[in-house]
């Protein structure tokens, strides 16, 4: 099932709820950092293979999904590598 076809069971299969899809740090499958001339460029992808799903009145479920990518600023990828960092050196 890929992003688009989970919406579409969740909407069909809790009609009149309201439904949030979304992702976080824990659908993440890969970030490719791009570079172009040695310099990251402002565009890099981020691969995702899980999705948030959270139903009115429910615990949000986590769902496999075919992957799935969006783009990501360069900040975003930086600030996210960071704060990686830092988590795992506690």
């Amino acid at each position: 099932m890929n992003y688009f076809e989970a919406q579409e069971y969740f909407k069909k299969a809790y009609p009149g709820k309201n439904i949030t899809f979304e992702f976080d740090d824990k659908t993440i499958r890969q970030i490719e950092c791009i570079y172009t001339d040695g310099n990251l460029h402002p565009v890099n992808h981020v691969e995702h293979q899980k999705l948030k799903v959270t139903v009115e009145g429910a615990e949000p479920v986590y769902i496999p999904i075919m992957p799935h990518r969006e783009c990501w600023s360069a900040d975003k990828v930086k600030q996210k590598l960071a704060n990686d960092v830092v988590a795992n050196q506690s």
